[in-house]
């Protein structure tokens, strides 16, 4: 098969996954990665629930509000290279453990804040938390899981998003509206440290290159890594689509109880169960690209890039009709629907990439190759929040996220067309590097 030719042969999309677990247990330790990326979520979004009660007892303008929400994403984008590393060479499972113990204790801390500058250290230290879970979590998944399933795979786990907006917007709005929203933060920590403990049993894995017949472990060396990585322009034009992406999502996460309270006179506890209720009926969005692009990648590498780009398209127009909605104050459920609409489809191109990053990278260098993308999804995420928070101050809320959705999803689109003309060539790229097994550890 020669570069430019778009069909794969029939052991490209392999049906054999990499890690020899029976079924049983590798659908389990996804379920248990999965619950913990819901509580990651919610521990990231449950400050971005409580933003009326936290502004009112701070006296804070809306540009530090959104400060707030999105400054975790800072140490996140200084630590995510040096823990995605640590992933290819040392241990997942011990790197899982390690940060949800951190953005547990740092979510526990945000609830005791006295002021606004303990408030943004203690968000820092959830982004330092979750700076490894990512990209220690996708090369368990892509490893535990065949190629011609890795995409559903990927979709069930990155659902933890949409699931854990369930968490974080709906119940910690009603703890707050009961309880204070210093109390949310404790209800949401307890679990973490659980979990991490739990994570201690999950099956992890020694990487072998197979050399002459011989088997050695390999470990992943630095410069090896990113000398294949600056060098596969694909992969980059992948990880540059999350800037735009992100900056979109966050921005519209971090806004959104704002958006629905401030247009229709909802408290704290309205707002949050609205976004709540979406988010039970948007949550599959990450399965549905996922599958869709495992449909689409057979006989066709690009097809991955190609359901990422549906699920970017399709939502434009609902994003539009629920944030003109909000501008003219339309039927509240007709927003609520639009809205709901728009982020089952946008969710999905995210589980899309993700694979497409695993399928174009060999196995040992997965976990680094998977923080590259958070790098660019956290420095989107980073401004996102002051970003729209800037604007609203300037053509108010609704109007603002509107221009945000716009240029953002364009933006977005526009790198991933670009990448249909070396997806191929950096598709066959990898082989190059050797042939691998794993061994359970």
């Amino acid at each position: 098969m020669t570069l430019n030719q778009p069909q794969i042969k029939a052991d490209k999309v392999a049906q054999k996954a990499e890690l020899n677990l029976p079924r049983r247990k590798a659908n389990f330790w996804l379920a248990i990665i999965t619950l913990i990326y819901i509580l990651d979520q919610a521990d990231r979004y449950i400050v971005s629930a409580v933003l009326p009660g936290i502004k009112k007892e701070f006296l804070l303008t809306d540009a530090s509000l959104g400060l707030i929400g999105s400054f975790m994403f800072l140490s996140m984008f200084i630590l995510v290279v040096p823990c995605s590393i640590l992933v290819d060479k040392w241990s997942r499972k011990y790197v899982i453990t390690i940060m949800v113990t951190v953005w547990s204790a740092c979510t526990w801390f945000t609830g005791l804040a006295k002021n606004y500058t303990q408030l943004l250290l203690a968000r820092l230290g959830v982004g330092a938390g979750e700076a490894g879970y990512n990209p220690a979590s996708y090369a368990l998944i892509g490893a535990w899981f065949p190629q011609n399933q890795r995409g559903s795979k990927v979709g069930l786990f990155t659902m933890g998003q949409t699931l854990g907006v369930v968490l974080g917007y709906g119940v910690a709005g009603m703890i707050a509206h009961y309880w204070g929203w210093r109390h949310v933060f404790g209800v949401f920590a307890i679990p973490g440290f659980i979990l991490a403990i739990l994570t201690l049993f999950a099956p992890d894995y020694k990487t072998k290159k197979i050399e002459g017949g011989i088997n050695k472990e390999e470990k992943a060396r630095i410069r090896e890594i990113f000398a294949y990585i600056l060098s596969t322009r694909t992969l980059w034009l992948v990880f540059l689509a999350q800037f735009p992406a992100w900056l979109w999502v966050i921005g519209l996460n971090i806004w959104a109880p704002s958006f629905l309270g401030r247009t229709w006179n909802l408290n704290m506890a309205q707002a949050g169960q609205l976004i709540m209720l979406s988010a039970m009926f948007f949550w599959p969005g990450p399965w549905f690209g996922g599958w869709l692009s495992d449909k689409l990648v057979v006989g066709n590498p690009k097809g991955r890039i190609t359901a990422a780009l549906i699920c970017l398209a399709i939502p434009m127009l609902f994003y539009s009709l629920s944030l003109w909605g909000g501008y003219y104050k339309i039927n509240l459920i007709v927003v609520v629907v639009s809205l709901t609409l728009a982020q089952f489809f946008f969710s999905g191109h995210y589980s899309s990439l993700i694979t497409a990053a695993l399928d174009l990278v060999p196995i040992p260098f997965r976990g680094s190759c998977q923080g590259l993308i958070v790098i660019f999804s956290t420095v989107g995420a980073f401004i996102s929040g002051p970003f729209v928070g800037a604007l609203s101050g300037k053509v108010g809320l609704p109007l603002a996220l509107w221009i945000a959705m716009i240029v953002c999803l364009g933006m977005a689109m526009i790198i991933l067309l670009m990448s249909y003309k070396t997806y191929n060539r950096d598709f066959e790229k990898k082989d190059t590097v050797g042939k691998f097994e794993l061994e359970v550890v």
